[in-house]
């Protein structure tokens, strides 16, 4: 994998983490985007598989990914 891939893919799972966590912050601190949504419950849990889907990627990533030498 070229840096710029991975760069790529780091970017897309932060920003799906980021997006699904400000949507929930959301849910929680605006009574208005509750009542848009009549079972908040259900929308939060998928908020919250998406932010635990992208933390997995993002762990796993950095798993498979080769690390950089410290002595070079």
């Amino acid at each position: 994998m070229t840096q710029n891939i991975l760069d790529a893919l780091k970017a897309k799972f932060n920003s799906d983490k980021l997006t699904a966590f400000a949507n929930l912050n959301n849910y929680m601190m605006n009574a208005v985007a509750v009542s848009e949504h009549p079972n908040i419950v259900a929308e939060c849990e998928k908020l919250i598989s998406i932010i635990s889907e992208a933390d997995g990627k993002l762990q796993t990533l950095d798993e498979i990914t080769p690390k950089k030498d410290e002595n070079q």
